[in-house]
């Protein structure tokens, strides 16, 4: 929640900072385990953690009112309220070592106090010699969390591995800044359902209402899209949503991807900006402070000179960074935007299915206002480093492995971290054996993926060495748990009945809401026998769907389930003609009594079976010349593997995309209408059952219409041939720190800097991407656990450890 705590104001005595540095309270504070020593009086402070908040046992019995004799101090505690000579609030900040050692750590934290100095009347700063309050951003474990507000000394906010997010980051220090969860705000009530019987047991408190007397929401509307919002399934025990919408019952996603606007227009609000803001709007240029994400100008061209994409339309592109659910980025029209604070500046997607997105032509503002820098410690001396140790043993006994050599800062004040460039630094091994692969035994299959109805188990094997050559690191087996309810929503709609629904949807295709029908054209008293009692998706007037009002005219059919009748296959067709293009002739067959694309008729409504296609003979003529059909692809059946320079040639029985949703069968026209129906498409581009094809020339891999209103269709999760034998790995290579070495570069390094082996890019085991070849046709991907950059000055890859999702790679500079 974005609302304010206000916390008692603890204050600690820089100047004494080593007075109490024998006291222990691992003791004293052994139930939480949290602890830190107020300065001034050397006593031991017990802290508690509630879900990424951090704060002392003392704030937490008041604001439970376990106690009787506090309560919150006045509306300014908390705050970071020294001005600066500009007129702002300066929020001085640093990195310990743990995120000065991480890239992407420091790229997320700059992206975000970039956006935060951009629009609002903060100033985050690096800290300095006599700052007394500041943020020190430390990396522990995978954990994000953040105290409530300025506590008063130096506080800690954790970016953990897997939190380093524009957004991540964002929602931490809106906390530091002095927000609650939005879920906890005083009238969270009217407006979402906490469901305490699925929440895990000893969690409850992270959701605890806050009192009208300790936070204030500066009569901000709720919002379910802010960056600070809980999405339904937050601790849930059992699957089952612990917050829903009173409205409706309904569930709904937490997003990351930034404030929102009612995020910024509140935080603007707390610190009474009154309109005052590092860097104002834009619309010829952008400024580099913020990466453009204050850009307002209405550029709709990349580039290369591609027309942008709607942001508020899927096609060719879906994606989740609709108007609708990231509020605070200015999505209007197809104009070129930066909601996610990308470091090449304003882009969109376009409207080439070949190309997803690119950055657009804005130049950077000539009087922009300068990135913040990094933020290495409060020290006024650089420091110096020591001499590099001896060259460690190589990592490796064959094949390619790298050294390490480290050094360490000597200080010109103590504890002096501010030392020019890396601690360590690497170099390749001399040359040795190649490494003979081969594979470990399998592990256990995983549990299955679906609760109910046909899912997936899988099981995985690693390969002693960097590659093996032969064989697939993972195996998919079909399972199912129990089935699946008929009716999600209590009743289903018979097409030969169109009065007949009377379940419990109120949600159309599209995702809008309904309204009361009282509040419509339509009014219950004029049909009493339509059960227009309520909201939800009726059919008074026999249209072709069940539906509701979105407003107070415009109608939208709704998602209802469809009923499923007895089916059987009718008979077959006379015999076609022979086609000449494949050889082949057909017959075809209709599914009787029930619907197409519902799982009704099982098996294919068509047969084929070859034929003669020649040149009727005439005895006056030359002999005739048969015309053979051109040779056909040669189909994938057995691999079940796609070859990318001939996608094509894909026959294998996938039906799911790379975002896990099932493909729609060909031969239905539900839930997406399309226009593959006549035979000679279907037959031609093997339009079988709802298996992945490419069915237009051009299509560069295989793709499916999904069973699924969110999107319409996308790419599917199928792996590429590997070729046999595999080629040679290329030498490691090297890059110069560029930009463009970076991403040029085509080396055979597939080690990260952690030690970590890097990840196939066409596998999804143990990591679900969808940084494929196919989506990314010009950056070097494929077959291969070759590390390779996208676009950013790092190098990098994917690694098979199941808990480090990818890392930079050490490659050698040139």
């Amino acid at each position: 929640m974005r609302t304010v705590l206000f916390l008692f104001c603890v204050v600690f005595c820089m100047q004494a900072i080593d007075c109490c540095d024998r006291v222990d309270c691992s003791q004293e504070c052994k139930s939480t385990g949290l602890f830190h020593v107020d300065q001034q009086t050397c006593e031991c402070v017990c802290e508690i953690m509630v879900d990424d908040i951090r704060m002392t046992v003392r704030e937490w019995e008041i604001i439970t009112g376990k106690t009787n004799d506090g309560r919150a101090a006045s509306i300014f505690a908390g705050r970071w309220d020294t001005p600066t000579s500009d007129g702002f609030f300066k929020v001085p900040y640093y990195y310990s070592k743990d995120i000065q050692a991480s890239p992407a750590h420091r790229d997320a934290i700059s992206r975000a106090v970039g956006v935060f100095n951009a629009f609002s009347c903060l100033k985050f700063v690096p800290a300095q010699v006599g700052d007394s309050d500041m943020i020190e951003f430390i990396k522990d474990r995978n954990r994000c969390y953040s105290y409530i507000g300025k506590t008063g000394g130096k506080q800690v906010l954790s970016i953990g591995e897997g939190c380093q997010y524009t957004g991540v980051v964002e929602h931490e220090l809106l906390h530091a800044l002095g927000f609650w969860h939005e879920q906890s705000r005083p009238d969270r009530d009217n407006y979402v359902r906490i469901l305490e019987q699925n929440i895990i047991a000893g969690l409850e408190r992270n959701f605890y209402k806050r009192p009208v007397s300790q936070v204030d929401s500066f009569s901000s509307p709720y919002d379910f899209m802010s960056v600070m919002h809980y999405s339904s399934a937050a601790f849930s025990k059992n699957d089952l949503p612990t917050i829903v919408k009173r409205s409706d019952n309904s569930t709904f996603s937490a997003q990351r991807w930034g404030m929102s606007f009612e995020d910024k227009v509140q935080l603007l609000a707390m610190y009474n900006c009154n309109g005052k803001r590092g860097i104002p709007e834009t619309t010829a240029c952008y400024h580099s402070l913020d990466r453009g994400h204050s850009y307002r100008g209405n550029v709709s061209v990349t580039r290369s000179g591609r027309t942008c994409q709607r942001w508020d339309t899927h096609t060719p592109h879906a994606h989740n960074l609709d108007p609708s659910i990231v509020t605070g980025g200015d999505l209007v029209e197809n104009y070129c935007r930066n909601p996610n604070v990308d470091n090449q500046g304003p882009w969109c997607f376009t409207t080439d299915p070949n190309v997803p997105f690119e950055p657009c032509d804005i130049p950077i503002c000539e009087d922009a206002v300068p990135k913040v820098g990094d933020a290495l410690g409060p020290f006024s001396n650089p420091g110096f480093w020591s001499n590099f140790t001896e060259w460690s043993q190589c990592l490796a006994t064959c094949g390619q492995g790298f050294q390490y050599r480290t050094r360490h800062c000597i200080g010109n004040e103590p504890g002096s971290e501010n030392c020019p460039g890396e601690f360590w630094e690497s170099s390749p091994c001399p040359p040795m054996d190649p490494c003979p692969g081969s594979w470990n035994n399998w592990e256990e299959y995983s549990e299955c993926s679906k609760g109910c109805g046909k899912g997936k188990r899988m099981r995985i094997r690693t390969c002693s060495t960097d590659s093996c050559a032969r064989g697939t690191p993972f195996q998919k087996r079909t399972c199912k748990n129990k089935d699946c309810p008929l009716y999600d929503d209590g009743d289903c709609f018979d097409r030969t009945n169109l009065d007949s629904y009377r379940g419990t949807m109120s949600q159309t295709q599209r995702g809008r809401k309904c309204r009361k029908w009282k509040q419509t054209p339509i009014k219950p008293s004029a049909y009493p026998d339509k059960d227009l009692n309520n909201k939800y998706c009726r059919n008074p007037t026999n249209q072709s769907l069940p539906f509701c009002y979105i407003n107070k005219r415009k109608t939208q059919p709704c998602k209802v389930s469809l009923c499923n009748e007895d089916a059987v296959w009718g008979n077959y067709s006379e015999w076609s003609g022979c086609h000449c293009k494949t050889g082949k002739r057909y017959a075809t067959r209709k599914c009787v009594g029930g619907i197409k694309g519902q799982g009704l008729c099982v098996g294919s409504p068509w047969k084929i079976e070859s034929c003669s296609c020649g040149i009727t003979p005439n005895v006056t003529a030359p002999p005739p010349v048969t015309m053979a059909p051109p040779t056909p692809y040669p189909p994938n059946h057995e691999m079940n593997c796609v070859n990318f320079s001939n996608a094509p040639s894909y026959r294998g029985n996938s039906s799911t995309t790379s975002s896990g949703h099932t493909c729609q069968r060909w031969d239905s026209q539900f839930p997406h209408n399309h226009e593959y129906r006549t035979l000679e498409q279907i037959v031609d581009a093997g339009l079988d059952e709802n298996y992945c094809r490419t069915p237009d020339d051009g299509d560069i891999w295989p793709w499916c219409y999904v069973e699924s209103y969110i999107t319409v269709k996308e790419f599917c999760d199928i792996p590429e041939c590997i070729s046999d034998p595999p080629p040679p790995a290329p030498p490691i290579g090297c890059v110069d720190g560029t930009l463009e070495s970076a991403m040029t570069y085509r080396g055979g390094l597939s080690m990260t800097v952690g030690n970590r082996t890097c990840q196939r890019w066409d596998l999804n085991i143990p990591h679900h991407h969808t940084t494929k070849s196919h989506t990314y046709p010009d950056a070097g991907l494929g077959p291969h656990n070759y590390c390779r950059s996208l676009g950013y000055h790092s190098v990098w890859c994917y690694t098979t450890d199941p808990d480090q999702q990818w890392e930079d790679c050490a490659v050698p500079a040139c």
